[in-house]
């Protein structure tokens, strides 16, 4: 299974001054409101496709990871992408699954319909490939994702 770069992402370059590298986010309106995380978030998208810096996939799922483990859904979405592909990681369709299910969870009530529905899209995607007891894996796999997630926010909140 490929899941498609070309079709879940549209480019839209912006500045941020925290960044040391040039910066893209992809097609989404919504930004992560804590600052470190939008970077990570930039740094790993533009590692990712090459954009200003020397394209590393590697590096990129390092950083997609500590954005997504922080509840970043684009980050979450992305590294299901690489996962998926096996780009920059061995493939893992139900690890891919877990961290879309975990991004559906967590865009349940956000504004921006275009991740949603891109999260939704990826998840049906990957979905299609697995067999009942995978989706079972990978759902387990994404609640405890969801809750070691809520569990940092409430630890950061206080």
């Amino acid at each position: 299974m490929r899941v498609g770069l070309a079709a879940t992402f549209l480019v839209v370059s912006i500045g941020i001054a925290s960044c040391t590298t040039p910066v893209t986010i992809n097609e989404t309106e919504w930004m992560n409101p804590d600052p470190e995380i939008e970077r990570l978030h930039v740094s790993a998208y533009n590692l990712d496709l090459g954009i200003g810096v020397a394209q590393d996939r590697i590096r990129a799922n390092e950083l997609y990871l500590q954005a997504a483990k922080a509840g970043d859904p684009r980050s979450m979405m992305n590294y299901a992408i690489n996962l998926a592909n096996g780009e920059g990681a061995e493939a893992d369709l139900i690890d891919a699954y877990s961290w879309t299910e975990t991004a559906r969870f967590l865009t349940q009530n956000m504004q921006d319909k275009k991740i949603k529905w891109r999260v939704r899209g990826l998840n049906d995607e990957l979905r299609k490939e697995l067999s009942p007891a995978q989706i079972e894996d990978g759902q387990r796999r994404a609640k405890i994702k969801i809750d070691e997630i809520a569990q940092r926010k409430s630890i950061s909140d206080h």
